[in-house]
């Protein structure tokens, strides 16, 4: 329904109440008060929390490869395989896996400066001499380290992970 009383406009000499929520630092509704985005918040900690911690931890460091053009990613995440299907869907092209590593944030950085000169643009890299002489060297220890781990077991496959 709607109000049919009429528009009164305010006078001219109209200064709103002190209550008002546009008045800094003056309480305005039941028990509120405003609050610049600026000012009266507790400082961001400077110490990652134990979440963080445990999720670095187990991060991983990818470098995946866009079909269209052979960019480079190299970005970390938890689970590299479902990062791959997340990138395809962003890209809407073909992305593969080409190698992962363990390391955060901190191991991504150190690579990111290390093939910096074949940087394109943020995380993708041409795919230089340099860049996949070294997926290439991640790929072997990496088969290496599977064919160890199956001799260990007697001959049978480990458990498969599952993104």
């Amino acid at each position: 329904m709607l109000n049919k009383q009429p528009f009164v406009p305010l006078p001219e000499d109209y200064v709103p109440p002190p209550t008002a929520p546009w008045a800094p630092g003056q309480p305005f509704g039941p028990g509120g008060t405003y609050r610049s985005p600026d000012k009266d918040r507790p400082p961001r900690p400077t110490k990652p929390s134990e979440r963080d911690v445990d999720l670095d931890k187990r991060r991983m460091v990818y470098f995946l490869q866009r079909i269209t053009d052979g960019a480079i990613k190299i970005g970390t995440s938890v689970r590299p395989l479902a990062r791959v299907y997340a990138m395809r869907a962003e890209q809407g092209c073909h992305v593969g896996l080409l190698a992962t590593m363990p390391g955060g944030t901190r191991q991504e950085q150190l690579m990111h400066g290390r093939f910096a000169r074949s940087r394109i643009d943020g995380e993708w890299f041409k795919p230089s001499r340099s860049l996949l002489a070294f997926i290439s060297k991640l790929n072997a220890a990496e088969a290496e380290e599977a064919r160890a781990e199956y001799i260990k077991a007697g001959g049978k496959l480990p458990p498969r992970d599952r993104p």
